[in-house]
């Protein structure tokens, strides 16, 4: 590889590694409340969903520019309005359903820290996306804590893992939810369920890797090498 060629490839690559959009994955696992199979989107029409045992899988984008609204205060950090696509990974009765919206009207992505020694921990997401059959794919996560510090900071950029099963995390507060056809236009596929957490997790995913500063060094120590060894043999 020539000089000129292998400059031009690191320079690629730094610009890649800081291009990356990023996104958050929301992920619930628990027992369904309620909820109903009407036409079989999850394999049997008119069954009855409660009870039984699920994973919830929604990843969003968290890029400011890519929502018509943001909003940032002292204690909470908000994305609203019209955004990007979505997409909902349902595990249920040990089988694995995948549903993407290419177009969400609107949307709610929130991260509220409330301050003093007892303040509360607040993740929400809501949001509702329109499906290429032309029903409308409406999901939902809450989970609150008025004791326990989960959240470390106002950003999307963080990975929790944390068993709300406990009294600190009140039961009524803490849930995933999905609609398809909220609607309910005759022949779209509907179903529903509003479910209990056992567990949440939430990690970013970026659609490329960002490096950490370090990696930045070493990139622009390597432009630096190739530049001298450029003068070198001119």
């Amino acid at each position: 590889m020539s000089i000129k060629s292998l400059a031009a490839a690191s320079i690629l690559a730094l610009s890649f590694c800081a291009s990356g959009a990023q996104a958050w994955t929301l992920v619930a696992t628990g027992h369904i409340t309620s909820g109903t199979d009407t036409t079989g989107v999850f394999g049997v029409a008119g069954e009855d969903l409660t009870g039984l045992s699920y994973t919830q899988s929604m990843t969003i984008s968290t890029a400011v520019h890519e929502w018509t609204g943001s909003m940032v205060d002292e204690g909470r950090f908000w994305l609203l309005g019209a955004g990007p696509s979505v997409t909902d990974t349902i595990v249920l009765k040990g089988k694995t359903f995948t549903f993407t919206a290419p177009s969400v009207p609107w949307g709610t992505q929130q991260l509220e820290l409330s301050s003093g020694p007892y303040g509360s921990n607040n993740v929400w997401s809501q949001t509702k996306g329109l499906m290429a059959d032309g029903s409308t794919l409406f999901m939902g996560y809450s989970v609150f804590s008025n004791t326990a510090q989960f959240l470390k900071g106002l950003t999307f950029q963080q990975t929790i893992s944390v068993d709300t099963t406990g009294p600190l995390f009140p039961a009524d507060s803490n849930r995933s939810y999905v609609h398809f056809n909220s609607e309910y236009v005759p022949g779209l596929p509907t179903a529903y369920f509003d479910g209990s957490l056992d567990h949440f997790s939430i990690y970013p995913t970026p659609d490329a890797p960002i490096p950490e500063p370090a990696t930045y060094g070493m990139l622009l120590a390597g432009l630096g090498l190739i530049g001298a060894f450029a003068r070198r043999r001119a």
